[in-house]
């Protein structure tokens, strides 16, 4: 089984998921494939401002729309290819509402809790490891996308977390039984 790691720089447009996704079904030729994906380049960043935005009772839905006019390009951009992304349209509407309400709440608060601040930052992450699955299975590729819960934690930091290898190794086995040569992941 080989793990890979996509970096938010690697995922900026539709180009950088389309070289990923050759990357990805390349291994995936010869082996299993665990992929780990970050957020599109810059939406970590627009997520962290959003909360700090929102701390100091300012206007946080301009940020929000800025994630939501990125992520929306690029599944125009997959449209215009002929790829369908439910996942990652689903994903994109409940992800706008959740940071609405969230940053809403953190407003109120004029503070963020750890736990909050972990759900808000890996938005971004959700949504990119969603489009991926969706950007290899147009392409005929056998993915799955799953949730971090294939991954046990080995501390309780809801931001920095580590992964305990040994416990999630079976997991992961789990996770790829069936029809699937791909497991793509937020992270």
């Amino acid at each position: 089984m080989l793990i890979q790691k996509f970096g938010g720089t690697s995922l900026a447009d539709i180009e950088g998921f389309i070289a990923a996704a050759g990357i990805i079904s390349n291994a995936a030729a010869t082996e299993e494939v665990v992929v780990v994906l970050s957020a599109m380049a810059g939406v970590t960043d627009l997520l962290e401002n959003s909360i700090q935005t929102a701390i100091k009772g300012g206007d946080f839905n301009a940020v929000i729309q800025s994630i939501k006019d990125r992520e929306q390009g690029v599944l125009q951009k997959m449209a215009a290819e002929g790829w369908d992304c439910p996942l990652a349209t689903d994903f994109l509407q409940v992800q706008l509402k959740r940071l609405e309400s969230r940053l809403a709440g953190v407003a109120l608060l004029e503070q963020c809790p750890e736990e909050v601040k972990a759900e808000l930052l890996s938005s971004g992450e959700g949504f990119s490891s969603r489009l991926m699955c969706d950007l290899l299975q147009a392409q005929g590729y056998a993915a799955r996308w799953s949730d971090t819960g294939v991954l046990p934690p080995a501390n309780d930091s809801f931001t920095d977390s580590l992964v305990d290898v040994e416990a999630a190794a079976p997991l992961l086995q789990q996770a790829m039984s069936g029809d699937h040569d791909i497991l793509v992941l937020p992270g």
